[in-house]
């Protein structure tokens, strides 16, 4: 049973809207909205840079940062990499993450959180140095640097009925 709930945790951001069905755009890919106090835009680079009370949301998924940093594809106006740095927190229903940094390949469908990484689900828990989220693959890894990776799992009253 705690194995079923270390998979649960761990691949939250498997069912996130990243493999959401299709969306009004016609896509299997609902937009994202970002809001935030700056915007810098460099078309020669592909990158926007935003600055400030970073808040990016698409379906029920919705992260804060300090800075995000988007970019294209080389000549298409799809995103290729979304990096977050600075107090990352992202949030799906009541799941949590948090970590210093953040980064998601679109194309690949990975995301990783970096530095004091944390999953939370309820009272369980993952922390790691490093947390790996292999959404095509429903695959996760946790890496404790050079410290430990930590689990704690606390059980529900339904499940210590089983």
């Amino acid at each position: 049973m705690m194995l079923i709930r270390l998979a649960a945790l761990l691949m939250f951001f498997s069912s996130v809207s990243f493999a959401a069905p299709l969306a009004e755009n016609g896509t299997d890919r609902p937009p994202i909205e970002i809001s935030a106090q700056q915007l810098e835009v460099d078309q020669g680079s592909g990158h926007a840079i935003f600055r400030g009370q970073v808040v990016a949301s698409r379906a029920d998924l919705t992260l804060y940062a300090d800075i995000l940093i988007v970019s294209r594809q080389d000549g298409r106006d799809e995103i290729e990499t979304i990096e977050a740095r600075g107090g990352v927190r992202v949030v799906q229903q009541d799941r949590l993450g948090t970590a210093q940094s953040a980064f998601f390949n679109q194309r690949e469908e990975v995301l990783i959180l970096s530095g004091d990484a944390v999953l939370t689900q309820g009272d369980n828990r993952i922390s790691g140095e490093k947390i790996s989220l292999f959404l095509q693959e429903n695959r996760s890894e946790v890496d404790g640097g050079t410290g430990r990776v930590r689990a704690v799992f606390t059980p529900n009253a339904s499940a210590e009925q089983d």
